[in-house]
């Protein structure tokens, strides 16, 4: 009885320790797994695992603009509290005021003191590092000055312009005096040969790189310790374009530029580089474009040359088409850009540009700067992207390694760093579209070959190619992939061929469909804090916040309102002064009306102009003349000085009243960047940090931790 009391109790006792370590564990581990299964998105970081210093590409970088940064500008650029790295468009350095060939030693030397005052009021304009795109060649240095062939928007863009020179030692020695001024100047700065040669450049391949030579070796006869790089293609596999409308002008490039100049630097390794920089290139793709361009420096170059060249990206955008550029997508992708660009170890990026072409006083958003303008001037209005831009710029000291445990991991661009103050974690949540790259490797798992789909390319995408990519930009994501199914059905391909495509194409559109509009429940894990009192903050870029484009649409175009209102007061302004200045040289209000209506009628760089000669040919309708007599010139110099009231007028309304009203705009509630969580909190000593929340497809956060 005794040993069965003692069996029994025995085995009472190991299963009583059997359900204790069974409920130990459902208290630990159910609970963790519920929140896994409540949170299936996890950001862990260890503020104590440091990987290194903040790649430099993570310094906000823009291009400069025709037109100097106006007050809104300036105000946001000093709310950003660094200084961003500048390029600065073609000409702006110095060969845009070299309008005919010195003679003489003085001729030059005023030149380069005209030179000096621009450069130093350039500086004033675009404080920080600067890098100069050399893409501007003196219509008398040009090796074909007389062709006026337009080949792009604006009066400026004409062949004659962008060819190669006639005289390569006198490009040469401008290129010296031209650097040393800047260095006099005090602007340090790096040097790109030429801006998008596969587009903008109008001689053949070689002549480029004869071109490129002559200049990398001047600079550097200035100073050896300047960078200097070459191409800035509009794309990785930029190649030579034939000049529309003149197909026998140029052969188009039979290959990739940036390997044929890195063909050449191998044949001639003396010639100076220090980085090669291309443009429009895509998370998506930037990976591989760098690995398959070190693969042709590996194959071409000594070894002390491969170990010094870096890539640099200058421009990229996600679409010009309205909302894309304009809202919440813009800033996610902009933050999905630099994380990646900084994981593939491009060391610079210049996202986009100050101002757009056009802007809030005409309600059209249809390009891609930070900030609206208007007619190449200036407005200020901020967009979603700048205040995606404001949160890189908080980004500083070390980064931090980042362990992200998500099915959509794909999805996710986060970049975490650590100062002797603060903590940021920032977040992006940017599902990007890559249907037909996802279709094609699908087929490739499939069995298929390369040359199967080339062909299929051919009869499906090829015949639809401009709707297709208009789809894509637009972002109309599904009417894309519906498009292509449509094709593929009406095609000839034999039917197992057919069916695994559309499967395939289905296979893409639910996987896409899952990305794009499912918010990410997700948990951001902080751990080995220093136990204490923190302050939090959490920035938040989304449809409901730091959103100008979304704000405008919810309330009615709220701002596209105010700043016509703004604007509509210049005008008016400007109008009453101009008819003042008129009556007072004896014109009626009829000469004024048929002034006003031929004014209005004229457009672009030849407005005024057109309007004189106008004016000339025809001021014996005015009462001016019919009645107070006058002479042409009289008239035209009346006109002219009109004109000039009317200007000073609008400078002096824009600098007072317009710009402040903008800055105004800029800081408004939903407009501004917002911080959605602003508190205090206590850390134990565990050292553990937990934000849980749900991120919102194409959003950006920023979780800070300051001490």
């Amino acid at each position: 009885m005794y040993s069965c009391i003692n069996k029994s109790f025995s085995q009472f006792r190991l299963v009583r320790f059997l359900a204790g370590i069974v409920l130990h564990v459902f208290f630990l581990v159910i609970p963790a797994f519920a929140q896994d299964s409540v949170f299936p998105n996890q950001i862990l970081i260890d503020q104590s695992k440091i990987i290194g210093p903040l790649p430099t590409v993570f310094v906000p970088g823009m291009l400069a603009c025709s037109e100097p940064p106006t007050y809104p500008v300036i105000q946001e650029l000093k709310r950003i509290n660094k200084s961003p790295n500048w390029r600065i468009n073609p000409g702006i350095g110095g060969l845009d005021s070299l309008s005919a060939e010195p003679s003489s030693e003085e001729e030059w030397t005023r030149w380069e003191e005209s030179l000096k005052s621009s450069c130093n009021k350039l500086k004033q304009d675009y404080p920080g590092k600067i890098t100069f795109s050399i893409a501007l060649m003196p219509e008398w240095l040009s090796k074909y000055p007389e062709e006026k062939t337009q080949f792009g928007d604006g009066p400026w863009f004409i062949k004659s312009r962008f060819s190669p020179p006639s005289d390569l030692g006198k490009w040469a020695e401008i290129m010296k005096r031209i650097v040393k001024i800047h260095r006099q100047c005090g602007i340090e700065a790096d040097y790109i040969v030429w801006d998008e040669p596969d587009w903008m450049f109008y001689g053949t391949e070689e002549e480029y790189l004869s071109l490129y030579k002559a200049t990398a070796t001047a600079i550097k006869e200035v100073d050896p310790s300047i960078k200097v790089g070459a191409l800035g293609v509009s794309g990785w596999d930029g190649k030579r374009r034939i000049i529309p409308g003149k197909p026998d002008d140029f052969s188009p490039y039979d290959h990739n530029m940036v390997k044929g100049f890195i063909d050449f630097i191998g044949k001639n390794p003396d010639v100076p580089v220090d980085f090669i920089d291309w443009h429009f290139s895509s998370p998506s793709s930037i990976a591989s474009e760098v690995t398959q361009t070190m693969a042709w420096i590996n194959a071409a170059w000594p070894e002390a040359k491969k170990k010094s060249i870096y890539f640099t990206i200058g421009e990229g955008v996600f679409s010009s088409k309205k909302e894309c550029e304009l809202s919440e997508k813009a800033a996610s992708y902009l933050i999905a850009q630099y994380i990646r660009y900084a994981q593939a170890g491009i060391t610079s990026y210049w996202a986009t540009s100050l101002f757009d072409q056009s802007g809030w006083t005409s309600g059209d958003w249809r390009n891609v700067g930070f900030f609206s303008s208007q007619t190449r001037r200036g407005e200020g209005v901020i967009k979603a992207k700048w205040n995606a831009m404001k949160l890189l710029a908080m980004l500083s000291g070390n980064q931090l390694g980042v362990d992200l445990k998500s099915s959509f991991q794909k999805d996710f661009h986060i970049v975490a760093t650590k100062d002797e103050k603060s903590l940021r974690v920032l977040v992006s949540l940017h599902p990007e579209f890559t249907g037909p790259e996802d279709i094609r490797r699908i087929l490739l798992q499939n069995g298929y070959s390369a040359s199967e789909l080339k062909m299929a390319v051919a009869k499906v995408f090829l015949p639809e190619k401009n709707r297709l990519e208009n789809l894509r930009g637009e972002g109309k994501y599904e009417e894309f992939l519906q498009l292509l199914m449509d094709k593929l059905e009406a095609s000839d391909f034999p039917e197992k061929f057919k069916n695994d495509a559309l499967e395939a194409i289905h296979q893409v559109r639910v996987n896409w469909l899952a990305s794009a509009s499912t918010p990410q429940k997700t948990v951001i894990k902080i751990a080995n804090l220093k136990a204490g009192e923190y302050t939090i903050k959490k920035y938040l870029i989304d449809q409901k916040h730091s959103n100008p484009f979304r704000y405008n649409e919810k309330n009615a175009g709220e701002i596209t309102s105010k700043v016509q209102d703004e604007f509509g007061k210049g005008k008016m302004l400007c109008e009453s002064r101009l008819k003042e200045y008129l009556k007072e040289k004896k014109y009626s209000e009829e000469d004024y009306s048929l002034m006003r209506t031929q004014f209005d009628k004229g457009e672009g760089p030849d407005k005024m102009s057109n309007f004189v000669k106008f004016m000339k040919e025809n001021y014996k309708e005015l009462d001016r003349f019919k009645k107070s007599g006058g002479s042409v010139e009289e008239i035209k110099n009346e006109i002219k000085s009109a004109i000039e009231v009317f200007k000073k007028t609008m400078q002096g309304f824009l600098s007072e009243t317009f710009y402040p009203a903008i800055d105004g705009i800029n800081q408004l509630p939903g407009i501004a960047l917002e911080t959605v969580t602003d508190k205090k909190t206590l850390i134990g000593n565990d050292g553990l940090y937990q934000e849980e929340c749900t991120i919102e497809p194409y959003s950006v956060l920023m979780l800070e931790i300051s001490e």
